[in-house]
């Protein structure tokens, strides 16, 4: 794991472009945010394939260590990015509340047709049929066939709640496009969904413990100019911000048993991103490509691991990673042109 992280950043480097700025003005663009989040996937990648290695290397002992310090940090910037880029698309236009409604069926399409690739592989391998009852659950992100479904199932609802709070605050308000108050109602729902999950202990802490970044993303949409003004202001503001954030990332991460602990570790994660993108401007043809394959990479690279280390259960460390990553990124090349088709013929 150690020497294949190694090895993924120096070709990573080889063939990138790295700028130190004094300001990066597309530091949050889709372009960067793509590239951010594709260093993430395969943090991502690496940490799924461990829960299929069955023995590690002496020297793996050192990806062990970032990873038990990353833990969930590894998906924060996912949806951090997700609540800024809806919430930037609802400033300039508060039509594309409707379009959200829209990419929300798309979503949840296209994660129905991996769910049932999983149901198809785990009929083949172990003959596994699923009731009714479950398979309802399972298309719906609320239980899992294998894969990583309770990001989907936090996406999905973050979506429906954006959605219906911009429609009951367009009901009252026609004329002004004001994102605060429907941000504000988002953020509302969203602290009764993490209430609801954490006193009824309907699932395992992932499910809720980095849902607040897609709420920070909104805000961080709402208050970004004045952010980017006061960093611009004055040489010496961009390096106190960004040691008073850090300071209170170790100081969280420290106590992250307790949840608020855990939601302040996330977001200062997420800003610590932001602060350093500010400065260094990555070019990366191949980060670029990962990331904008990003959501069937995370969903799809569970089924060629659990099919490799099904038939081939001994195999060495790094041959597993080099064939089920390649594996993946071809199968989720495969999927995305054939739902992109798909969606084309059913116009979705």
């Amino acid at each position: 794991m150690f020497i294949t992280i190694l090895c993924l950043f120096l070709i990573i480097i080889l063939t990138s472009k790295f700028t130190l700025t004094d300001f990066n003005d597309d530091y949050i663009s889709r372009d960067t945010t793509m590239q951010i989040n594709a260093i993430f996937i395969i943090f991502v990648f690496l940490s799924h394939a461990t829960q299929y290695i069955k023995v590690f290397p002496a020297i793996d002992v050192n990806y062990r260590v970032v990873q038990n310090y990353l833990r969930q940090l590894i998906v924060v910037t996912f949806l951090f990015f997700s609540g800024y880029g809806i919430n930037e698309s609802l400033k300039k236009n508060k039509n594309y509340v409707d379009r959200l409604l829209k990419r929300y069926l798309r979503l949840l399409l296209e994660y129905d047709l991996i769910v049932c690739l999983f149901m198809l592989m785990k009929y083949v391998l172990y003959h596994k049929v699923y009731s009714i009852k479950r398979l309802l659950f399972l298309l719906i992100g609320w239980h899992s066939a294998g894969n990583s479904n309770w990001y989907v199932f936090v996406i999905l609802m973050m979506y429906l709640i954006t959605y219906v709070s911009y429609k009951l605050y367009s009901l009252y308000n026609k004329k002004e496009n004001n994102c605060l108050i429907p941000t504000l109602i988002t953020l509302l729902v969203t602290v009764c969904f993490i209430l609801f999950l954490y006193k009824m202990r309907l699932h395992k802490s992932w499910f809720y413990n980095t849902v607040i970044c897609y709420n920070a993303g909104m805000f961080y949409s709402l208050y970004k100019d004045s952010f980017e003004s006061f960093i611009k202001k004055n040489h010496y503001h961009y390096y106190i911000i960004l040691a008073v954030i850090f300071v209170l990332f170790l100081f969280a991460h420290a106590n992250r048993i307790y949840l608020m602990m855990y939601y302040l570790q996330d977001i200062t994660f997420c800003m610590l991103i932001i602060l350093l993108s500010m400065k260094i401007c990555i070019r990366s043809k191949i980060l670029k490509f990962l990331g904008s394959h990003l959501f069937t990479l995370f969903l799809l690279q569970r089924i060629p691991m659990r099919i490799l280390s099904y038939y081939f259960p001994w195999t060495n460390v790094y041959v597993f990673l080099v064939i089920t990553g390649c594996c993946t990124i071809l199968l989720s090349i495969i999927f995305d042109k054939a739902y992109a088709l798909l969606c084309k013929k059913i116009q979705l």
